[in-house]
């Protein structure tokens, strides 16, 4: 937190983002892009939309700058896909309300490693805008076909635990056994209606944060999908507009 009042002070036109029911800062959005704190402690970076390569580039090289400005010497970043020394019990560093949910929800999860997910994993995000429908069309084609070959060119997450693992990527192995109606790549690629057939996996996939209720009375893993919620209520309620566009953003497809 501290990290990101320094770098507020280094940006012109940045500002915290505050969680409101918790009072922590929980990330900085600058007049770019934006860092966001992880559960674990992890600082992240998502670039502002960019309409080429060189742009993002650009941008992440900005941003990891202010970190290196606002770190002074007194941090050391390491740049790799999980965090290679926390031990076994890493606590929730940032107790963030919406964190404390979904920690909930993932320690519900038989055998499944999102707590792992949200306590050891980092990743920089490029945001690429492409304009015009067909060829908006024709990239997320490409992306998603080119996903698995991405994942293998970028990854960097040999240690895990305090140790060395061995080939292949820890981070990757800790995605594939995470909630998979939220992960990986969705089943949208050359489809007639692309935008219609990633709302529909979306809504078949389960619910963490359902409304406004209390920590205690949302759903776990595997208890709630978005349909059933529409179709059938939960405790009372039934999602609105913005409980679906809250829903889409705990989506974690390869591609969003």
């Amino acid at each position: 937190q501290e990290m990101m009042q320094r770098i507020q002070a280094l940006a012109p036109g940045s500002h915290l983002k505050v969680d409101a029911p918790t009072g922590e800062i929980i990330g900085l959005e600058l007049t770019s892009g934006n860092f966001s704190l992880e559960p674990g402690g992890q600082i992240e970076y998502a670039s502002a939309p960019q309409d080429d390569l060189q742009g993002v580039l650009d941008d992440l090289a900005s941003g990891l700058s202010l970190m290196e400005q606002a770190g002074s010497g007194e941090v050391v970043f390491l740049d790799h896909g999980t965090n290679p020394l926390a031990g076994d019990e890493l606590p929730l560093l940032v107790p963030k309300h919406r964190y404390q949910i979904l920690n909930r929800y993932f320690a519900s999860q038989p055998g499944g490693r999102g707590v792992h997910m949200m306590r050891y994993s980092a990743t920089a995000q490029p945001n690429v805008d492409v304009i015009g429908h067909a060829s908006w069309l024709d990239a997320v084609n490409l992306t998603l076909t080119l996903t698995p070959l991405a994942r293998a060119l970028f990854a960097n997450s040999l240690y895990f635990h305090g140790k060395l693992l061995g080939p292949g990527s820890e981070r990757q192995r800790i995605w594939e056994a995470i909630d998979a109606t939220r992960t990986g790549i969705p089943p949208v690629a050359f489809v007639t209606d692309l935008p219609g057939a990633y709302a529909e996996w979306g809504r078949k996939a389960y619910v963490f944060l359902a409304g406004d209720l209390p920590l205690e009375e949302q759903p776990r893993y595997g208890e709630l999908t978005f349909q059933q919620w529409q179709e059938e209520g939960y405790k009372g309620t039934k999602p609105t507009p913005e409980d679906w566009e809250t829903h889409l953003g705990t989506l974690f497809p390869d591609l969003r």
